[in-house]
């Protein structure tokens, strides 16, 4: 039985306590903890928080994956969780499952894989800009797309996902999957007890994907939703994972104006009770929008769209977990939960300065220490 035992920890929002971790489970949280045979950690009033998640991401692009030192910069910046959206490599996914299997220790964040997107032979995320197919093409039927979810799940998908988007290139315009095969592949996801996620960018598909059964869209919509269109979402279900960094990236790109639009929306869906989840979109290094680590810059675009300083963290830790289904082990500091432990040196305030690499002093991840400072 291994034990650790962090000493004076000012755990956000319960003030100091010890935490005892049992084999890489919280076991015991109270004002003072003593266990002889447990390796100690003095915290020293360190502010502790749960793993981060970033709830966006794709780690194996058309060029390949993401090497192993990028990956684990996640872990070390403070984010313990990420959920890959997405395969968008020529290889099968089985090629995808290998290479994961290779990235279980404590030094590489937990990976919730989403498969191939599920598409047909011209719809969102069957080919990539550079020409290659990086889709799990299927016949636009309901049978098809059911047999695909299967095959995807029984190769170790832990979600499905697919599209529904027209794209940004109006010299070569995609084809929408048919509703009944959107519909089909919503609904063998919920008979396998797997979430179902979808690319969607704009508000008439958003709405159309509530209303069609999906779980979650993939992003937040960059054209505005009428209160009638958050009504049918709220009404549905359906949760929403937030994205502005990519937006924020893409308005400076190309001079679109679409940041009004996602942070109004973003602040109409939060303030609705819609769930949300918070990611990025990462796919690489480019700061500021895309980084490992805590999603500092996503952070402060939740603030701009009316979110408090705790609303924010909340969101990015259980309010995540629960979304993406593995709130009852993750997200938060709490007896019986996995030990997904980080501490900051710097007190935590709008500018989120406090979660940079060079501030996160601590981090524990399924009860092992992988960084202390």
């Amino acid at each position: 039985m291994k034990k650790t035992l962090l000493k004076q920890a000012d755990i956000w929002g319960a003030g100091k306590n010890d935490i005892l971790i049992t084999d890489g489970i919280i076991s015991k949280i109270d004002s003072v903890i003593e266990e002889d045979d447990a390796f100690v950690v003095n915290m020293n009033g360190k502010i502790i928080l749960p793993g981060f998640f970033n709830a966006h991401v794709h780690l194996y692009g058309v060029n390949g994956p993401l090497s192993d030192d990028n990956i684990k910069a996640f872990v070390q910046g403070g984010c313990t969780t990420v959920r890959d959206m997405g395969m968008t490599n020529e290889g099968s996914f089985t090629t995808y499952t290998k290479w994961l299997s290779q990235k279980r220790s404590p030094e590489f964040p937990d990976i919730i894989t989403s498969g191939k997107f599920i598409c047909s032979k011209n719809s969102y995320g069957a080919v990539h800009p550079s020409g290659a197919q990086i889709g799990y093409v299927i016949n636009p039927t309901p049978d098809a797309a059911q047999s695909a979810v299967d095959d995807m799940i029984n190769c170790g998908a832990d979600q499905v996902k697919t599209g529904l988007d027209y794209g940004m290139d109006i010299n070569n315009p995609l084809d929408y999957l048919p509703e009944d095969v959107f519909k089909a592949i919503c609904n063998q996801a919920k008979v396998r007890g797997v979430h179902s996620c979808a690319h969607i960018t704009k508000r008439d598909n958003f709405v159309k994907a509530a209303m069609w059964g999906l779980t979650e869209s993939g992003h937040t919509p960059t054209n505005n939703l009428t209160d009638e269109d958050i009504l049918i979402v709220k009404e549905s279900g359906m949760a929403f994972n937030t994205t502005a960094s990519i937006f924020d990236q893409v308005s400076k790109m190309t001079g679109e104006d679409i940041m009004g639009a996602v942070i109004s929306n973003i602040n109409k869906l939060y303030k609705a009770g819609i769930p949300m989840s918070v990611g990025t979109d990462y796919m690489h290094e480019q700061a500021p929008e895309e980084t490992a680590g805590i999603p500092i810059h996503e952070l402060k675009l939740l603030i701009k769209a009316g979110l408090s300083v705790n609303d924010v963290i909340k969101a990015c830790t259980i309010d995540t977990a629960n979304i993406i289904g593995v709130g009852e082990k993750k997200g938060s500091i709490e007896v019986g939960k996995d030990a997904d432990i980080i501490a900051t040196d710097l007190s935590i305030d709008s500018s989120f300065k406090a979660f940079e690499p060079g501030h996160i002093v601590f981090v524990m991840h399924n009860g092992e220490i992988v960084k202390n400072k």
